[in-house]
């Protein structure tokens, strides 16, 4: 070519490996991060000891609570009615507890059991004051009956 320039690139193309696999370590850390569960990133101190689980498939001669959308039954009698799950009366907590007393005072254990059977609709508020009301009135083992899954 008379006055020209060659403009022709002789090198040959090639794969920059290490640009991409640390693009490819980048991505993989986030998106495990954000595979993690909630539950699994609480860590305790190493003074904390977590209690294991302890299954158990005996059935036990304690008192039955069982939470319903019914009511709130101590042994198949009802002590206080719910509607929609939730308390419907003022001293409803108060008439449970007083029933609670009654049976802790019926069991010669001195250690007492009580077996809470709850529909998976309850909202824990409704749970959490039978527990409390179950504690209140001496129940020193609370047992939280499930079903378990084949």
């Amino acid at each position: 070519m008379i006055g020209g320039s060659k403009n022709t690139i002789d090198a040959v193309p090639s794969l920059q490996i290490m640009p991409m696999a640390s693009v490819f370590t980048v991505i993989l850390v986030l998106l495990l991060k954000s595979y993690t569960g909630g539950l699994a990133t609480i860590m305790p101190s190493s003074e904390t000891h977590l209690p294991e689980l302890e299954q158990s498939d005996e059935v036990s001669d304690s008192p039955k609570i069982e939470i319903s959308a019914r009511g709130i039954f101590l042994n198949d009698k009802l002590i206080s009615p719910l509607e929609n799950f939730n308390f419907t009366a003022q001293g409803a907590t108060d008439a449970l507890t007083s029933a609670l007393e009654s049976e802790r005072n019926a069991v010669p254990n001195p250690k007492p059991s009580l077996l809470i059977l709850a529909d998976k609709r309850v909202p824990y508020s409704t749970v959490k004051r039978v527990i409390t009301s179950a504690s209140d009135s001496g129940f020193a083992t609370l047992k939280l009956v499930v079903i378990k899954k084949q």
